[in-house]
């Protein structure tokens, strides 16, 4: 459903959700003509950017350090807005099929969260996101279908799996402590007293922060965003690591601070983006048909007969508190660090992503099924399929 729903809404879309589209699309343009990196704006304040076809700079915001590797797909488009948007959108939704498959006993709960709307709508448009998302599933997928396996690690899991942590390095940043998930493989029964698991997490961890490293030396002397400089940028790091506790109370504060008290002051649309990527707010008899759905399946997918032990479970909660660290650190340092202690403007639902599939694994095992199972199918799938068609309509419709 999602590749044809997907082509519609890149065709007829009328309230697009397409975020940051003209640095996104500046950068992928960029890239595709052979330039890596970004150029510094002429006006010698700063900023980093591209120019447009008539010549003109143009700041390329917060993409200016994305790596080429997370503009793949749309680079298939060879320059052609609808053509980069469908190669993402096909890329995409095969790297995320492929994933929910090789998750195994996963697979319902890795569909009901693809299905998302938040997904979908980013995979339709050429951003960062769209690969960021796709290739973090495929990893999480991986990883659990090692170790779903009956059989001790093999030489062509291992390589696999050591390739896709180069690659983890190479999508957003914040996405590097999903690293630490292949260290479940020496806790697994069938691997307890083997060596070769941990020289293979070893590797794999080495490989993701070789690769993250490379990249970030590369790009150091690029800002985080364009609303800083160099030094701004460099000096908002430093304060963070000169003033840890504040940046403890600004995560405390974003984790839990209502968003309309102060008159919609910190992006209130952002932070439902779960239902609305970041297009229109969807009503109710839109969005709780997809919920139910998606918790249906999560709830499924969580009658695994794999065993996660009190150490992976640990495991899988210093990645989340590491992810979230990192994401809430990162915008706050593109800022300069002017809140902190205080909100971190900026951040977006939208972000989490990644760490959905690591949430679920914390989630005791449910053994759920429907009386009538045929039923059950269909009752799912009509759930699904309007989600989509109310999606497409809210989307592709004009409204006076």
């Amino acid at each position: 459903m999602t590749l044809p729903a997907g082509i519609l809404l890149i065709l007829f879309d009328k309230h697009e959700s397409w975020l940051d589209r003209e640095a996104h699309w500046g950068r992928l343009l960029q890239i595709s003509q052979g330039t890596l990196l970004p150029v510094p704006n002429p006006d010698g304040k700063g900023s980093f950017g591209g120019f447009n076809h008539e010549g003109v700079f143009e700041n390329f915001n917060n993409t200016a350090i994305n790596s080429p590797f997370v503009y793949l797909p749309g680079i298939l488009g060879h320059g052609h807005v609808k053509l980069a948007s469908l190669s993402t959108l096909l890329v995409c939704a095969c790297l995320i099929a492929f994933a929910i498959s090789l998750s195994k006993g996963f697979a319902p709960a890795f569909l009901g969260i693809s299905m998302l709307p938040m997904n979908f709508l980013s995979i339709c448009y050429p951003t960062a996101d769209a690969m960021t998302n796709a290739f973090s599933l495929l990893f999480i997928g991986f990883t659990l279908y090692v170790l779903q396996s009956t059989d001790p690690i093999t030489n062509r899991q291992s390589l696999t799996l050591i390739v896709l942590s180069i690659f983890l390095g190479l999508i957003k940043i914040t996405c590097a402590p999903l690293i630490l998930l292949v260290w479940l493989l020496p806790h697994h029964a069938k691997n307890i007293n083997a060596k070769k698991p941990i020289l293979v997490c070893c590797l794999a961890t080495f490989a993701t922060l070789l690769s993250t490293a490379t990249w970030m030396h590369i790009t150091a002397h690029i800002p985080g965003s364009a609303a800083v400089t160099l030094d701004e940028y460099a000096e908002g790091k430093r304060l963070i690591f000169a003033h840890p506790l504040q940046m403890v109370k600004s995560l405390f504060i974003t984790l839990v601070q209502p968003l309309d008290i102060n008159w919609d002051g910190y992006n209130l649309g952002r932070n439902i983006q779960l239902f609305t990527g970041n297009g229109p707010v969807l009503p109710a008899s839109v969005t709780v048909p997809i919920l139910f759905a998606s918790t249906i399946l999560i709830l499924k997918g969580c009658a695994t007969n794999l065993h996660i032990d009190w150490s992976g479970r640990l495991i899988a909660i210093a990645i989340l508190i590491l992810f979230f660290a990192a994401t809430g650190a990162g915008i706050m340092a593109s800022w300069g660090s002017r809140s902190l202690g205080r909100y971190i403007d900026g951040i977006q639902s939208r972000y989490y992503f990644p760490i959905y599939p690591i949430l679920i694994m914390l989630i005791p095992r449910v053994k759920m099924e429907f009386s009538n199972r045929k039923y059950g199918a269909y009752f799912i799938s009509g759930l699904l399929i309007w989600g989509y068609a109310s999606l497409l309509l809210a989307h592709c419709l004009s409204f006076a």
